[in-house]
């Protein structure tokens, strides 16, 4: 007995073909879909990496603009204002890294001391394996956070696509005033408060000894 095969007929090479079609474009739309989702995060990772570059501009202008504050008034500001008002920077820019782009603001009671602890934790960061994920907004909170301004740092916690001294965190990356600037000052001070002092400490210039005066009546001997 034949085997009786079914008829090839219009509707099943049309129901045949749409399944192949069908296929190709769910394919195709997956396809699409992974090259959007790689873009996606390509666009993230460049946005990122602009506004890392940002923040490290906006922390130097505030870094600098300390730096010219102290030069002129010999101690440094209580409020950011006073940079805009004394004109040491621009503008009062924000951190591009938050949304409500307040700074977290490094102070200390005493600036030399501040600014020698921070830039010591800067030039010795802690190694990657024993790095934890900050909890605090500023990682540089000194002195209960009470004096003058001496420096900037991010709020943000997120953890940083760049390096930057060291540190791979944003709330890690400080940007306070030069070092050498407060130390020159401070060594200005010292000469002027030691000269005084020398000048007191000098011997009293002897006296010449008297000598009798001759009378008119006595010859030269």
């Amino acid at each position: 007995m034949q085997n009786v095969l079914p008829k090839k007929t219009k509707l099943n090479v049309f129901y045949c073909e749409s399944g192949f079609t069908l296929a190709g474009v769910l394919v195709a739309l997956a396809f699409l879909l992974i090259l959007m989702t790689a873009a996606a995060i390509q666009w993230s990772f460049i946005k990122k990496r602009a506004k890392e570059e940002e923040l490290i501009f906006r922390g130097t202008q505030y870094a600098r603009a300390l730096k010219f504050y102290y030069k002129k008034y010999n101690t440094f500001p209580n409020e950011l204002q006073e940079l805009l008002d004394e004109k040491c920077i621009r503008q009062l820019y924000k951190d591009p890294m938050t949304e409500d782009g307040e700074w977290a603001l490094i102070r200390g009671v005493n600036t030399t001391t501040a600014l020698t602890e921070v830039q010591n934790r800067l030039q010795n960061p802690a190694a990657p394996s024993e790095e934890a994920e900050p909890k605090e907004e500023s990682g540089f909170k000194l002195f209960e956070n009470m004096g003058p301004i001496i420096g900037v740092s991010s709020k943000s916690t997120e953890k940083s696509v760049k390096e930057y001294n060291g540190q791979r965190y944003y709330n890690l990356w400080a940007f306070i005033a030069d070092m050498s600037v407060v130390s020159q000052q401070v060594k200005t001070e010292g000469q002027q408060q030691k000269q005084p002092e020398e000048q007191e400490q000098l011997p009293a210039p002897e006296k010449e000894p008297e000598t009798e005066p001759q009378s008119e009546d006595t010859p030269p001997g």
